[in-house]
């Protein structure tokens, strides 16, 4: 009693060492016998046949609608301005009036010049007068030689009719020219002067917006630039269709078509212009919304596509995992165009084949694997 008094606290650890050793050995024998009766886990991946559908191909590109036409309007003769017609926002048709000119200096003009050709009508008159006197008397020397003068009298006052005749067509254009109209229909975006303002022919020379009078714009179509890329040149042609989206507008596409292209690549960014008609009836679109322009280049029938997250591999050579009698095979493909999440396979896959698309992170090459259809999100 006195060993197991003396050595009791010794003896109660080598106890409770020998029972933890024990219990960790059965413990490895367990986890041994459970492996071997196991065997290797399986392996289950989601598949997935291609897609047969008609592919549209497209190229995508950002811009600024624009007005398809827009002028400043300018006098065309000098004065103060009488009265403004139409102000921002109105919408204008072609030939109404929308400024008037203070016409007082022109009209007087017009009358003087009014004077002038009646006075050269009168002179004129006299002329033939003289002219038909000097005829009556063909009997002697002198009478002849009267006749060669009123004649030339006669010819002077018609030449001055005709002068006189031309200066009141241009008095009468000047007096035409205080009453400015629009030159097409559309709306007005700027107005710049007011009534009393003075307004000169020379401003027009100018072609400064920013001293116009007014700013039409014709929004029925609009137009959008588009810069193409080289690599994509021989790929647009004219009367390729458009489809035009707009932030103002999430849930509607406007439809147009290429209308112009720039035969000349601007040799700085290496692109080419493009300008894209898209048809505003209503005139939603306003110049200045910022849209996104698709351009319709081709429709490939039946191709085949596959989801982009499919398609693995080196860069410039892609592949995909596929199943094929219960073992994984990788397939090297050749790509085509893509469509949104998806992508064009032109080489590599039937309909047959079963691509993988979920658990191809978790296989290899030649591995036994159960495939099941893959879900979808």
């Amino acid at each position: 009693m006195t060993f197991v008094r003396r050595y009791r606290v010794p003896l109660v650890l080598v106890l409770m060492l020998a029972v933890i050793v024990s219990l960790v050995f059965f413990r490895l024998r367990e986890q041994q016998a459970r492996a071997v009766g196991r065997g290797p886990r399986e392996v289950v991946v989601g598949v997935a046949p291609p897609e047969r559908k008609d592919l549209e191909v497209t190229l995508s590109y950002t811009g600024d609608v624009l007005p398809n036409r827009q002028t400043a309007i300018f006098s065309k003769t000098s004065g103060y301005i009488r009265s403004i017609r139409a102000d921002r926002g109105d919408f204008v048709r072609a030939g109404q009036l929308l400024v008037e000119v203070e016409p007082t200096e022109m009209e007087n003009a017009l009358d003087q010049q009014k004077a002038a050709l009646a006075s050269a009508l009168a002179a004129l008159q006299v002329a033939k007068t003289n002219l038909e006197g000097a005829r009556a008397n063909l009997l002697n020397q002198v009478a002849k030689s009267q006749i060669a003068t009123s004649e030339s009298q006669v010819g002077l006052a018609e030449t001055q009719v005709q002068q006189q005749n031309a200066g009141l067509r241009m008095a009468q254009m000047h007096v035409d020219d205080t009453q400015i109209t629009a030159p097409f229909s559309g709306y007005v975006s700027q107005r710049a002067l007011d009534v009393g303002a003075a307004v000169s022919n020379q401003a027009a020379a100018t072609s400064n917006a920013s001293v116009a009078i007014l700013v039409i714009q014709d929004i029925d179509p609009v137009k959008v630039q588009i810069e193409v890329p080289e690599r994509d040149v021989p790929r647009v042609r004219i009367g390729n269709q458009v489809r035009l989206t707009a932030d103002a507008y999430p849930d509607r596409t406007f439809t147009g078509a290429v209308a112009r292209v720039v035969h000349a690549l601007d040799p700085r960014t290496r692109t080419m212009g493009v300008e894209v008609e898209i048809p505003n009836p209503g005139h939603p679109l306003k110049p200045g919304m910022y849209a996104r322009v698709e351009l319709l280049l081709d429709v490939v029938k039946g191709a085949l596509l596959v989801p982009l997250e499919a398609v693995g591999g080196a860069e410039g050579h892609p592949s995909v995992l596929v199943v094929r009698d219960g073992k994984v095979a990788s397939v090297p493909i050749r790509l085509g165009a893509p469509d949104g999440p998806r992508v064009q396979v032109v080489q590599g896959l039937t309909l047959t084949d079963r691509v993988i698309l979920q658990g191809k992170e978790l296989v290899r090459e030649g591995q036994a694997v159960r495939a099941v259809p893959a879900k979808t999100y």
